[in-house]
């Protein structure tokens, strides 16, 4: 762990983390400015803009990587330090401090192959408290108590009990019925258009809908 850094001092095969699109294409800027050029990874990029770009750092075009965090989700690169630009995010309804773990997911990114990562936080970021940096380091982090859950068993024999069979709650207490999902929002909102509702009359082209929301 090192503490507070200007982006100047960020050594090659560094990775800074943003948590919006703005504020990743301006840290890109800025990189690009003053220390040459690097890769931008977003999650809303296509599989193979994500993978171009990745392959520019992998080999080495550029050394420098401006990503969201959706680094963290199985995105093993060669990077030895990542840099955070923030220490909360939006998750959709209110800013909120990342947690240990979500901390750990990302700054694990670095020394996944042969030598041991570092991570640090710039001086616009605010402040990580000593215990939480302990546990990033020390792998310690509390036990998930909950987990969203949403039934895979749907019946597409309609559109009323596709929705019904969404709508079924979970038996365990430990998990949380998925409202909301980004997919059923899509699929909820399409099949009210008259053009595609038309065709909403057999179990294929509910399973197509379903996919294409998905």
């Amino acid at each position: 762990f090192l503490r507070k850094q200007n982006f100047s001092k960020l050594e090659p095969r560094s990775a800074i983390i943003a948590f919006n699109i703005n504020k990743v294409y301006e840290i890109a800027e800025n990189i690009r400015t003053h220390k040459g050029g690097t890769a931008v990874i977003l999650g809303s990029l296509s599989p193979r803009t994500r993978n171009a770009q990745v392959e520019v750092y992998e080999n080495k075009n550029v050394d420098y990587l401006v990503a969201t965090d959706a680094i963290g989700m199985g995105l093993n690169l060669n990077i030895n330090h990542v840099s955070f630009s923030s220490l909360e995010k939006f998750d959709g309804r209110y800013n909120r401090n990342l947690t240990p773990s979500e901390l750990g997911q990302i700054a694990g990114r670095a020394g996944r192959y042969k030598q041991d990562g570092t991570f640090s936080y710039t001086k616009d970021a605010g402040n990580l408290d000593p215990l939480t940096i302990l546990q990033i380091e020390n792998h310690n982090f509390d036990n998930i108590q909950k987990i969203y859950w949403r039934n895979s068993d749907l019946d597409f024999s309609s559109i009323d009990k596709l929705l019904t069979s969404l709508k079924k709650y979970p038996i365990q207490s430990y998990f949380i019925h998925k409202k909301n999902a980004l997919d059923e929002i899509n699929f909820r909102n399409l099949i009210n258009d008259n053009e595609i509702k038309r065709f909403l009359v057999s179990k294929k082209n509910l399973e197509l809908l379903w996919k294409i929301c998905q």
